[in-house]
Formats: C-alpha cells, sequence, structure tokens
C-alpha cells in the first residue's frame, strides 16, 4: 500500500450570524456551507528552536511550510529606566 499523501474530508452545515444591538436581535442571516477540504499529511514538522533572544541584528526561523507543535516565544529586551544628575531619564538598553 502506498503512503498517504493527504487526508480528504467532504464538510457541510449551517452557518447563522446574529447582530444584536441594545434594542435586541437587529437582523439574522443563516447560510448553508458545504465542501471538499483536502489535508496534505506530508508536511514536515519544524524542529529548530521555538524560544527567540531578541538582538540587534535580527534573526528567522526556518517555518515556511513546516508544522509548528508550539508557540514561538520571544523574550524581551532588557530595558533600564533610571534616573540621572540632570533631573531626567536614561534608557538602558541591552
Amino acid at each position: 500500500m502506498a503512503d498517504v499523501q493527504a487526508v480528504y474530508l467532504t464538510i457541510s452545515g449551517t452557518v447563522s450570524t446574529s447582530v444584536a444591538s441594545a434594542e435586541g436581535i437587529v437582523s439574522t442571516t443563516t447560510a448553508s456551507l458545504s465542501g471538499d477540504l483536502t489535508l496534505p499529511t506530508d508536511i514536515p514538522y519544524y524542529t529548530g528552536g521555538y524560544e527567540v533572544n531578541p538582538d540587534f541584528v535580527g534573526t528567522s526561523l526556518s517555518t515556511a511550510g513546516k508544522v509548528l507543535t508550539q508557540n514561538v516565544n520571544v523574550r524581551p529586551i532588557q530595558v533600564e529606566n533610571v534616573s540621572n544628575p540632570q533631573g531626567g531619564r536614561t534608557v538602558y538598553i541591552g
């Protein structure tokens, strides 16, 4: 038997929307939904890191065309805001 390359689904149903105001329902719309959906099964999984340390050069994660299994977390840049002798504020970044 050949490897499965895609999963084919047929979907159908009804979609209803209602627009409401303070006085109650203003309008309701109902529509039918039906169609075919093809889900490829041969998409590679992303195997790189999910934690990103920001810098001033920039970075790219090679995620295009891949399935991610968790959220990518971009850490914040360290910022310190302190008083200075002139009565203002000095910001240190990094």
